[in-house]
């Protein structure tokens, strides 16, 4: 049981990496073409 909570862990600590790098990369994309406007 201990084996599996550990990965668990683990996964769910990727998606949060995933998923602050998708957010950094979208944000930093709509603020290129925000830029790339004015």
């Amino acid at each position: 049981l201990d084996q599996i909570y550990h990965i668990e862990k683990q996964i769910g600590r990727r998606e949060v990496s995933v998923r602050l790098f998708f957010n950094e990369g979208a944000s930093s994309i709509i603020g290129g073409h925000i830029r790339n406007q004015q």
